[in-house]
């Protein structure tokens, strides 16, 4: 449990470093100050794409995937994916599996919407077919959630819809425009997890990336959010909204004044959503991260394929995102894109095998040391090659990660006395772990930085890390 600690802490660190690539030795002092508190942090996040629809393998390297997601990267939210495309008399995707029509027919097709009926007000079940959301709850989803529950956690589950534009029929229906059919289409999804799966989404990120071939603008957002949260509630569902996750991230201020001119639709939204295929600059971030105080909400990065520590540093530090993902938990295929959190492998000698990815082996530091309740409090450096984040929680004290460029000697003061634990991973996942220093009255620490990389520091007597140093 995360508790505040009730007195403001101010730490001072410094940094002496000697023989550093680039540059020659200097003391770095790192402020830390528990009275400047910002975002209370919510979840890890990942797409629930294993490559279930794919690999016949799937199966075999499963579970060993969930394992390590669940026990040593600590991941507690997935998003789960629904296309447009769903809503069509035809299955596309089980004609598709069943080998009566190509991937190919099957991706021209899948955000081809034929209205279920005239009517947005009663749906047609004959109108939708869920056979991949299926297929993705069966593999994946529900697998994750006992899993989690052995941990006794609970999975947070995203529903995003997805409506790019893949050159649709003319007579598709574009549910941008028709924000009733919308709201249909979101409820019979609803319905249907609820009726055959005994659960639903706890939110719905309402529109994937609206800025990336899509009909979709912030004022369609606003009706949609306003009709399906009028019609969940309704029917009995009360999620979280997620919006508006642009591609852009400097598109995401206009894109909340479009939703804004729709009465109410933005104090529906509890998190705002970004990506960083574009514009993630600090100003951009600075202005999300406004935007959300002013207003009371979260913000979250949601995607960014090749996203490494660094990006998250910025993330947390000028954004203040209270959830972050990189994307998808694995794709079969054995290459190293940046987009998988774990390697795995089709077919071959390594087909039931799950390997690290590069980038995750450095995320890991932060996955394991910044647990959901945790808040960020303010953390200074006036080095660059040494960036720092810190963040406090119940029974925790502080916990701090630090992203280094260089290498040499933290000298830590002002600590709470306590036993303290270090954990250094390099940029090839090599690590080490320190032996435990102590930091009597004075508060004072001296660490090692024994090469560049990712440093974590924290309590040991308080605080439990998910998982061990570095990478198995």
């Amino acid at each position: 449990m995360w508790l505040r600690m009730p007195v403001a802490l101010t730490l001072s660190i410094a940094l002496s470093v000697s023989s550093c690539a680039g540059w020659g030795p200097q003391d770095v002092t790192i402020e830390i100050s528990t009275e400047k508190r910002y975002q209370t942090f919510t979840g890890w996040e990942a797409l629930s794409q294993t490559g279930e629809a794919h690999s016949p393998n799937q199966p075999r390297y499963r579970q060993k995937l969930i394992d390590l997601s669940v026990s040593e990267l600590g991941i507690n939210r997935l998003r789960l994916e629904v296309r447009s495309g769903a809503e069509n008399r035809r299955d596309y995707f089980s004609d598709w599996q069943s080998g009566k029509i190509s991937e190919e027919e099957f991706n021209r097709s899948r955000y081809y919407v034929l209205n279920d009926n005239q009517d947005p007000d009663v749906a047609s079940e004959a109108g939708f077919h869920f056979s991949e959301l299926d297929l993705n709850i069966e593999s994946v989803i529900i697998p994750y959630k006992d899993r989690l529950k052995k941990e006794q956690q609970d999975l947070y589950v995203n529903l995003c819809f997805v409506d790019f534009g893949d050159d649709p029929p003319e007579d598709s229906l574009k549910l941008a425009k028709h924000p009733e059919e919308y709201a249909e289409f979101i409820v019979a999804v609803f319905r249907h997890m609820d009726r055959k799966y005994g659960f639903v989404p706890d939110a719905l990120e309402v529109i994937l990336e609206p800025d990336n071939d899509t009909d979709w603008t912030g004022e369609d957002i606003g009706r949609a959010v306003s009709a399906a949260s009028r019609r969940l509630k309704e029917a009995g569902f009360e999620p979280e909204f997620i919006a508006p996750s642009a591609k852009d991230a400097g598109l995401v201020p206009a894109l909340v004044d479009g939703i804004s001119k729709t009465p109410g639709a933005f104090e529906v939204i509890d998190e705002i959503s970004y990506h960083l295929y574009r514009g993630g600059t600090e100003t951009n971030l600075l202005k999300i991260a406004d935007i959300a105080r002013r207003s009371g909400k979260r913000t979250s990065m949601l995607e960014f394929i090749a996203a490494d520590h660094d990006d998250l540093y910025r993330d947390l530090v000028y954004g203040n995102a209270s959830a972050w993902q990189q994307y998808t938990l694995t794709f079969p295929g054995g290459e190293d894109n940046g987009g998988h959190y774990f390697i795995t492998f089709p077919e071959g000698p390594k087909e039931s095998e799950v390997e690290w990815g590069k980038r995750t082996k450095l995320l890991k530091q932060y996955f394991n040391h910044i647990r959901p309740g945790a808040v960020r409090i303010e953390a200074h450096s006036e080095n660059s090659n040494f960036r720092p984040v810190a963040f406090s929680g119940a029974d925790s004290g502080v916990v701090l990660l630090v992203n280094a460029d260089g290498f040499g000697r933290l000298t830590v003061s002002g600590l709470p006395a306590g036993r303290y634990a270090v954990c250094h991973v390099g940029f090839d996942g090599n690590s080490k772990d320190e032996a435990s220093v102590t930091s009597g009255e004075s508060g004072n620490l001296e660490v090692r930085v024994p090469f560049p990389g990712v440093l974590a520091v924290y309590n040991e007597q308080k605080f439990a890390p998910i998982a061990e140093c570095g990478v198995n």
